[in-house]
């Protein structure tokens, strides 16, 4: 984890600044070589384990980075609505019966209310039998090892047992080996052996395939090895996940099977039967950690301090009722959750049927407040409340009866099974399909005569089509340009091949991740919405290499190249003074206030000085200061700083124009999505909108210069 935190630091743009707040409560305990981040070879993983990993392995707010970055967008992703299925719409009646297969039927007291599992009368004994061959004497040894065992102290209890020989099949039921792959694994076993004894070594590789791993260390597919009509001479290994449907013939042997937590009867009894000679030529020995050993006896009538088979039969059957009830809950949800569906089919072709309630029907609310989250329920069943049809009230019945066998209580208490779950991932198998969004289609670049006739003239028609205003360039998107925000920015429009980049089919077709960076724009002084300050007009790339021609030779507009600063050590470019085109003509410089707007629309994360910290802050109406006696506890200005009263803004000096509406959020937004979803929290755009006051110590001038008159 520290490689990957290291590895997204390096991805934004001021990875210098945000490693500077890591260790600045830790720079007189840490080497001053590593006070600087170019310090540090980070492209050398061994290096930065090395040099950085004491230093961010328990400081907070690498931490949080690290969550904030990579765990949180992934693992805390929800929706407003999803859609589920489960078990439920697979036995749903049909027409045609539905039939499956079980090798076991513990689990029968779970299956959907519309279905039922059945025995063939040659078969009720398998039950029976199985566990009789499990209680023979020979499979009757338990041996405790520590808790946290690795898998080469694993091993070594494996070769310590005498009595009976070595076993040379290794059953990990209870998904103790969790530090090592299965080839490691059997490569180690192998080794133990010095030359002598098993010749190979059988496994599952990564990718579920059986394979075959020899004493030269070649490894082969298990059909194409000499050893696959041999396993006498082969060691077996099978992994947690491969101990049920695995089917190899092995010769007469014993094998070790490991025991974990919360482990069931019907799990231990799938993988003690690939052991298929069971009761005969095949025997078991188990491996059971402290806790288990300590559970059993609490579960189990112990006689002194010897546990055998019986004893772990006897606490895999406590553990099997227990994982019923545990499991009747989601059971319960996932059979609410189908009756409401089934509500749901019975009116879809109903004439009259309402689509906001079909929808309402088939989709379940998956994004909670915290509240909802957290707080007390009294029954989260209350989720279901619908008009249910006569099918699915028969439903709901059968399920209400059959909790009762269960002492069954609420769907509230499905919550705490939601964290049971994470603890027994490894025990349960989930495919997922992503479904991505269909890819965009550029729109086709074109240039308006509006826009040619502006190059040759300079002036510019505002109610052409040619031309956006900044609120109406945010269309399409998720944006939503807040209450003030045209007159924020009405010296800045841009064109309509600016705004267009790529074809809109519907109106769930989001612009998000299409909006176009600003790089090109023009400068005039004859537009007549502010003489002598000149307006910005943003290009879109196609449109300058086209007007190129007529932009070099005109005598009213200028062309400028510009880049957001995203970075502290970035030359800044908001004075248009780099790159203009044509050379002869004069144009002034923009207002502070057009550069703010500039600035603000680019998503400009670091500002040149303390007075356009001051710009920026009325123009987005933010007091960041302490507020004064006679304002606070009004209410007039937000947690985020924003003064909402018009009377608080006279007091505060605030008289020029700004945003009617708290733009933060809006802005948040809008540098996430300019930022393809990195943080710029540590930028001096990121502290404003986060509502912290900046200094002239946040723009690293030498000089002591009063900054009380900043907001």
């Amino acid at each position: 984890m520290i490689i990957q935190t290291v590895k997204e630091l390096l991805k934004l743009d001021s990875p210098d600044l945000i490693y500077e707040e890591w260790i600045s409560s830790c720079k007189d305990t840490i080497p001053e070589g590593i006070h600087q981040l170019n310090s540090v070879d980070v492209h050398d993983d061994d290096a930065v384990l090395r040099t950085l990993g004491r230093v961010i392995r328990y400081n907070k707010k690498a931490i949080d980075f690290f969550l904030n970055t990579c765990v949180f967008p992934k693992e805390a992703k929800e929706f407003p609505l999803k859609m589920s299925a489960s078990g439920w719409d697979l036995a749903m009646t049909k027409a045609h019966p539905t039939t499956g297969f079980s090798g076991t039927n513990d689990s029968r007291f779970l299956l959907p209310t519309s279905i039922v599992q059945r025995n063939f009368p040659a078969q009720q004994h398998t039950n029976a039998t199985v566990i009789a061959h499990l209680l023979h004497d020979d499979n009757a040894t338990v041996i405790r090892h520590h808790d946290g065992i690795d898998a080469d102290g694993l091993l070594d209890l494996i070769m310590d047992i005498r009595y009976g020989g070595h076993p040379t099949v290794l059953l990990d039921v209870g998904a103790q080996i969790l530090d090592c792959s299965n080839e490691e694994l059997v490569r180690r076993w192998l080794a133990r052996y010095n030359g002598a004894g098993p010749r190979a070594a059988v496994y599952f590789d990564n990718s579920d395939n059986l394979r075959i791993l020899d004493r030269d260390g070649v490894v082969q597919s298990f059909s194409d090895s000499p050893y696959s009509n041999r396993l006498e001479e082969c060691l077996v290994y099978l992994d947690d996940s491969h101990t049920r449907g695995t089917d190899l013939k092995l010769p007469a042997c014993r094998a070790a099977v490991t025991l974990g937590p919360r482990l069931c009867k019907d799990k231990l009894v799938q993988g003690c039967m690939r052991m298929r000679k069971l009761g005969s030529d095949h025997k078991l020995v188990f491996l059971a950690p402290d806790e288990v050993i300590k559970e059993i006896k609490r579960v189990a009538v112990v006689a002194g301090n010897t546990v055998d088979a019986r004893h772990v039969l006897q606490w895999t059957m406590r553990e099997t009722c227990n994982q019923l009830q545990t499991n009747v809950v989601n059971w319960k949800a996932q059979g609410y959750a189908f009756a409401v569906q089934q509500t749901g089919w019975d009116h879809t072709f109903d004439e009259k049927s309402d689509p906001q309630r079909i929808q309402r029907l088939f989709c379940q609310k998956e994004g909670k407040s915290l509240e909802e989250m957290y707080g007390l329920d009294e029954d989260a069943s209350k989720d279901h409340q619908t008009e249910y049809t006569a099918a699915s009230k028969e439903t709901i019945e059968k399920i209400n009866q059959h909790c009762q066998n269960f002492d069954h209580f609420s769907l509230a208490d499905a919550r705490v099974q939601e964290q049971q779950e994470v603890e027994l991932a490894h025990e349960q198998e989930v495919e997922r399909e992503i479904e991505r969004p269909p890819p965009a289609t550029p729109a086709v670049h074109f240039v308006h005569k509006e826009v040619t006739k502006f190059i040759n003239t300079g002036v510019l028609d505002r109610s052409s089509s040619a031309f956006r205003s900044v609120g109406k360039s945010f269309e399409g998107s998720s944006l939503v340009l807040p209450l003030g925000g045209e007159a924020v920015f009405r010296d800045l429009v841009v064109s309509t091949d600016f705004y267009h980049t790529i074809k809109q089919i519907g109106p769930h077709t989001k612009t998000d991740d299409f909006l176009r960076p600003v790089e090109w724009l023009i400068t005039t002084q004859e537009l007549e919405s502010d003489p002598g300050t000149p307006d910005l007009i943003l290009l879109s790339p196609y449109e300058v290499e086209e007007l190129l021609p007529l932009i070099r030779v005109s005598n009213k507009i200028k062309l400028h190249l510009f880049a957001p600063r995203t970075s502290a050590s970035m030359l800044a470019l908001d004075e248009l003074r780099y790159f203009t085109l044509p050379t002869g003509i004069e144009v002034s410089t923009p207002s502070l206030t057009v550069t703010m707007q500039l600035n603000l629309y680019s998503g400009t994360l670091f500002l040149s000085n303390i007075e356009s910290y001051k710009e920026m802050c009325q123009l987005l109406r933010l007091y960041l200061r302490k507020v004064r006696s006679d304002i606070a506890g009004t209410g007039a200005v937000n947690s985020n700083g924003f003064v909402n009263d018009p009377t608080a803004r006279k007091k505060l000096k605030m008289t020029r124009r700004g945003f009617e509406q708290d733009p933060t959020s809006f802005f948040r937004a809008l540098f996430q999505l300019r930022r393809n979803g990195r943080t710029f929290r540590p930028s001096h755009m990121g502290k404003i909108l986060f509502g912290q006051r900046l200094s002239e110590d946040d723009f690293k001038k030498d000089d002591d210069t009063d900054s009380d008159g900043a907001p």
